[in-house]
């Protein structure tokens, strides 16, 4: 009994130290932001990669706890190409900066409030990111996100 108890034990940690990386790819009129999942960090990349290929050296990396964290954010693709990433929960950094993925930051809680309000219904170049993709898919059909999505 204790050994079976010692084998479940082994592969249920084992499932949860899993380090499956999925890929998912965000794209708006020709601009592709290619987000990499690893366990409890969510990676993302201006322009297409795919799993046999080098990444860049540049991304935006969000890191959150396995127990109550989370990723919340915002992805606005812009008519010259840049995209913005506005976290609303989780952990964000940019790494080796690049001018054309940017981490974006409202100046204050009612601009944040007055701006989602003014998409609320037509996210249009907009797509709502999360860890929980369900989520991410409803809230994005729920908004009529014009960004297509790709999930693993």
């Amino acid at each position: 009994m204790m050994k079976n108890i010692i084998i479940l034990l082994m592969i249920f940690f084992l499932g949860a130290c899993s380090s499956e990386e999925n890929y998912i790819y965000y794209s708006y009129n020709k601009t592709t932001i290619t987000r990499v999942d690893k366990g409890n960090s969510i990676f993302f990349y201006y322009g297409k990669y795919k799993k046999e290929e080098p990444l860049p050296q540049s991304c935006v990396k969000e890191t959150f706890s396995d127990f109550d964290g989370g990723m919340d954010a915002f992805l606005i693709f812009k008519s010259n190409g840049n995209v913005e990433i506005v976290p609303t929960g989780g952990l964000f950094k940019t790494i080796n900066e690049k001018d054309n993925l940017i981490l974006k930051e409202f100046k204050s809680n009612i601009e944040f409030i007055n701006w989602e309000k003014g998409i609320n219904g037509d996210y249009l170049n907009v797509c709502k990111l999360s860890n929980v993709l369900k989520l991410e898919i409803r809230i994005n059909r729920e908004n009529d996100s014009k960004v297509k999505v790709v999930y693993p």
